[in-house]
C-alpha cells in the first residue's frame, strides 16, 4: 500500500524498506506505519528542515516540447527540484516559489520569534507537498481532565495545486485530535484561525496579513476553553447522538452502494461515540464533538495513493464536518 511520503535520499515516493528513509520525522513517536526519523525533543526550524528531509531547494523554468522547442512561459512553466532535477508541478508564468526554508521562517515569524519548536514535518510524493507543525508556548489548557495544546499547522505545495495554508488548531493530546472550533463572528471565523497565501510575488505583504489576522492566539483559546467547558456540562444523549448523525452523515433512502459505505461510516462515528477516551466527558456534547473530531481525523473513508500518509494533510481540508458540528451542538440548548 503507498504511503506517498517521499525518500529523502532519492526525492521520490519511498517503499517503507528503511524506515528512516522517509522524509519526516516526529517528536518521540513515528506515525504512519513507523515511518521517519525519530527526535528525542522539538526542533527549531533549521532542525527541522533537516530532520524532515526538506532542505532542497525548488525553482521554476522552461518547458519543452518533444522536438526540443520552448514553450513561452505565459503558457506555463515547470517547477522542479534543483538537488535531483525532479519534476514537481507545471504552473503559470506568475507562480513564485515560496521556499521550504521560507515556510519554516513564516511560522517563526508569525508565532512572534526565531525559536519556534516544531514536532513534526515531512514531505509527500517528489516534494511537492510539504508541511509542519509547531506547539504554542503557555500555559497549559485542560478541558475537563484532557489536556489539550495549541498548534500552528502549515501545509505547502510545489506544483501548483493550491495556496500555502496556516491553520491554528487547538490537538486533543490523549487521541491527537484537532479541535477546529469555528469561534466567534461566523462571518470571520475563517480569519480567526486559518489563512492562505497565494504563491504570487508579493506574498512577503500577505505573510505580515497573515501575522495580525493570527496573532490573537490568546484571544482565540480563551474563548475555546470557555466554550469547551460549556460544552461539556452540557449532557447530550444517544438518541441525540444519533439525530446529529442524521444531520452530518444522512442516510440514503434506497439501498445499494451508498447505503452500505453510509451505514459503515456512521457505526465508526458510534464506536468514536464510545470509545474509552471519552469516559470523562461521555454524554456530553463535549463528547459528541470530540466523537465526530476523532472520526473525521481518523476513521473516515480516503481514497487514493494518499489515504495512508495524510492524516496530518487532511487537517485542513476535512474541517467542514467538525465545523458543522460544532455549529449543531451549540445552536441548541
Amino acid at each position: 500500500m503507498s504511503h506517498n511520503l517521499m525518500d529523502r535520499k532519492t526525492g521520490t515516493l519511498t517503499d517503507g524498506t528503511v524506515a528512516a528513509d522517509a522524509a519526516m520525522f516526529s517528536v518521540r513517536e513515528t506515525p504512519w506505519h513507523k515511518l521517519g526519523v525519530i527526535v528525542d525533543q522539538a526542533l527549531t526550524a533549521k532542525e527541522a528542515l533537516v530532520a524532515a528531509g526538506l532542505n532542497y531547494e525548488v525553482k521554476t523554468g522552461p518547458i519543452f516540447t518533444p522536438d526540443m522547442r520552448e514553450i513561452p512561459t505565459n503558457i506555463g512553466q515547470r517547477v522542479y527540484r534543483s538537488d535531483n532535477d525532479k519534476d514537481l508541478g507545471v504552473v503559470g508564468a506568475r507562480y513564485t516559489v515560496i521556499q521550504n526554508e521560507d515556510a519554516f521562517n513564516i511560522l517563526d515569524y508569525i508565532i512572534g520569534n526565531d525559536d519556534a519548536k516544531f514536532e513534526t514535518a515531512g514531505a509527500l510524493g517528489n516534494g511537492e507537498v510539504v508541511w509542519m507543525n509547531a506547539k504554542l508556548q503557555g500555559d497549559d489548557i485542560t478541558v475537563a481532565g484532557d489536556r489539550i495544546d495549541p498548534y500552528f499547522l502549515l501545509k505547502n505545495t510545489h506544483d501548483g495545486s493550491g495556496s500555502l495554508k496556516l491553520l491554528l488548531t487547538p490537538i486533543r493530546v490523549v487521541c491527537q485530535n484537532t479541535l477546529n472550533m469555528a469561534i466567534g463572528n461566523p462571518k470571520q471565523k475563517d480569519n480567526s484561525r486559518r489563512f492562505t497565501i497565494k504563491h504570487t510575488r508579493n506574498y512577503d505583504e500577505r505573510v505580515k496579513l497573515a501575522k495580525v489576522a493570527l496573532g490573537f492566539t490568546q484571544t482565540y483559546f480563551k474563548e475555546f476553553v470557555s466554550t469547551a467547558k460549556a460544552l461539556a456540562a452540557q449532557k447530550f444523549t444517544e438518541k441525540q447522538f444519533s439525530e446529529l448523525m442524521d444531520q452530518l452523515y444522512p442516510l440514503p433512502e434506497k439501498a445499494g452502494r451508498g447505503l452500505t459505505i453510509a451505514e459503515r461510516e456512521r457505526n465508526k462515528m458510534w464506536a468514536a461515540f464510545n470509545a474509552d477516551d471519552l469516559n470523562n466527558i461521555r454524554n456530553t456534547k463535549w463528547g459528541a464533538y470530540n466523537a465526530i473530531a476523532d472520526y473525521a481525523d481518523h476513521g473516515r473513508e480516503s481514497r487514493g495513493d494518499n489515504a495512508e500518509a495524510n492524516a496530518f494533510i487532511r487537517t485542513f481540508e476535512q474541517t467542514l464536518m467538525k465545523d458543522k458540528a460544532f455549529e449543531l451542538l451549540t445552536a441548541t440548548k
